[in-house]
């Protein structure tokens, strides 16, 4: 192989590196922006007030397992989508009433804690996406097993 064809082979590696490096630079862009549109564009925003306290404090038999629910309303004027719903303890499970709550809608967030092989005093916190301003909420937790 001669110099030139050597170049040559150099000079289409670098292209197709470039390539590769500009379109996922591209998609990274265009996948950030598609995100932050969900959230930022005023168009899909809602707004969430708590009927009942984001806090929930629960004391539970050992062994044993306690439903709890906080309530909250969608004050906003589009409708409201929570997802990505979890937990900071596999002892805590949680269902959203409503899949798509309209605007002057309430709906629950049921949960339910599990107190097996666990001690005095425990924090769970629930955490979940909406499409509010805020994006991210939490529910805090607290029980004591008797």
């Amino acid at each position: 192989m001669n110099i030139s064809n050597l170049k040559l082979l150099w000079r289409n590696k670098i292209t197709i590196l470039l390539i590769v490096a500009l379109t996922t630079l591209l998609i990274n862009h265009f996948l950030k922006t598609r995100a932050n549109n969900l959230t930022t564009n005023n168009h899909n925003i809602a707004e969430i007030r708590w009927i009942t306290d984001s806090s929930v404090n629960l004391l539970i038999n050992k062994n044993k397992t306690q439903n709890f629910e906080v309530m909250l309303k969608n004050s906003g004027k589009n409708p409201l989508f929570i997802n990505h719903i979890t937990a900071t303890c596999g002892c805590t499970s949680i269902k959203v009433s409503k899949e798509k709550i309209l605007p002057g809608e309430s709906a629950f967030l049921k949960g339910v804690i599990d107190s097996k092989g666990k001690s005095g005093v425990n924090i769970s916190v629930v955490n979940f996406k909406a499409n509010t301003n805020q994006r991210k909420h939490s529910i805090i937790v607290k029980y004591s097993i008797k």
